[in-house]
């Protein structure tokens, strides 16, 4: 950031944190309200497939057998879960 700013003279605005997250610096909140916006649009211009997290319909008077069935085969599951959305299927 040092290297940066020595090189610009301006502070970093935008910081992206490897598995933590993105900062963000402005002097106002608007600014802030910019930067993001347009962080947000570039990750959704990038997007190539939108999954689909809606209710789907599923037998679901199968899914206590498959519970069961799961559990036999794997010694120490104790918790199945089950997805019932559409990008299941």
């Amino acid at each position: 950031m040092k290297e940066y700013k020595s090189q610009t003279g301006k502070d970093i605005q935008l910081l992206f944190v490897q598995n933590h997250g993105v900062f963000i610096s402005a002097d106002t909140p608007d600014e802030i309200d910019l930067i993001l916006n347009w962080v947000i649009n570039m990750l959704d211009s990038a997007i190539t497939k939108r999954l689909d997290f809606s209710e789907c319909m599923h037998d679901k008077e199968d899914i206590p057998l498959i519970s069961e069935r799961i559990r036999g085969l794997s010694a120490g599951i104790s918790h199945v879960i089950f997805d019932s959305s559409c990008e299941s299927k």
